[in-house]
C-alpha cells in the first residue's frame, strides 16, 4: 500500500474567511502551523502566543474556562481549538463543557456508558492477585467454554488457580494463562 502524504495545509483556508481580520488571522495561523510542521516549534509557539491562541491557566480553572469558551464558540462569538490530554483532566474538561451546554439548553442529560479500558500488565503481573484492579473485567476476544466472543465478566477474585469470573450469577475460574484483565470506568 502506498502511503498518502499531505504537502500543503488545506484545513484553514483564508479564502473562506468572512472578513479581512479573519483572513489575516487564518494566514497567521497557517504560518504558525507551517513552522511547527517544519520543526520550528519555538517559532510556531511564539506566533500562536502573539495571536492570543495560547492561554496559561491554573489547573483548577481550566474546565470552567474551557466550558465558557465552548459556549462562546457555540454561539459564534469565539473560535475554539482545545487540546486537552487524555485521562482525568480530559474527563473533567468534557464534563464542564457538557454542564455548560446543558445549563444553556443546548444539549440534554446524556446517557452513562460503561467503558472498558485495557490494563497493561506483564505476564507475571497477570498471575498475581495484587495487580488485578478492583472492578476489573475479563473480556473474551474469542469463545472459550461457556463464554462467547465479546462477553465481559466481572472478576470476583484472583486466587492461585486463576481469575474467578461472574457470568449470569454463576462463578467460573479462568486460568491465568488465558487472562487479559480489563478495567472499567464509567463515562458519558
Amino acid at each position: 500500500m502506498k502511503p498518502a502524504i499531505l504537502r500543503e495545509i488545506r484545513r484553514q483556508d483564508p479564502d473562506r474567511a468572512k472578513s479581512a481580520g479573519e483572513r489575516a488571522f487564518i494566514a497567521d495561523y497557517r504560518r504558525a502551523v507551517k513552522a511547527a510542521s517544519d520543526g520550528r516549534i519555538n517559532e510556531s509557539f511564539d506566533r500562536l502566543d502573539r495571536m492570543g491562541c495560547i492561554r496559561e491557566t491554573a489547573a483548577a480553572e481550566r474546565p470552567a474556562l474551557l466550558a465558557g469558551d465552548t459556549w462562546l464558540a457555540w454561539n459564534g462569538a469565539r473560535r475554539l481549538w482545545s487540546l486537552p490530554k487524555r485521562g482525568t483532566k480530559c474527563s473533567r474538561a468534557n464534563e464542564a463543557i457538557r454542564e455548560a451546554l446543558r445549563s444553556q439548553g443546548k444539549i440534554g442529560e446524556g446517557v452513562a456508558l460503561k467503558i472498558l479500558q485495557t490494563v497493561d500488565l506483564s505476564e507475571a503481573q497477570k498471575r498475581d492477585a495484587r495487580f488485578i484492579p478492583a472492578g476489573a473485567h475479563a473480556v473474551f476476544r474469542k469463545g472459550y467454554g461457556r463464554f462467547k466472543r465479546g462477553d465481559a465478566c466481572s472478576i470476583v477474585e484472583a486466587n492461585d488457580r486463576g481469575l474467578v469470573l461472574l457470568k449470569n450469577g454463576r462463578r467460573s475460574t479462568l486460568s491465568y494463562r488465558r487472562a487479559r484483565p480489563r478495567q472499567h470506568r464509567h463515562g458519558k
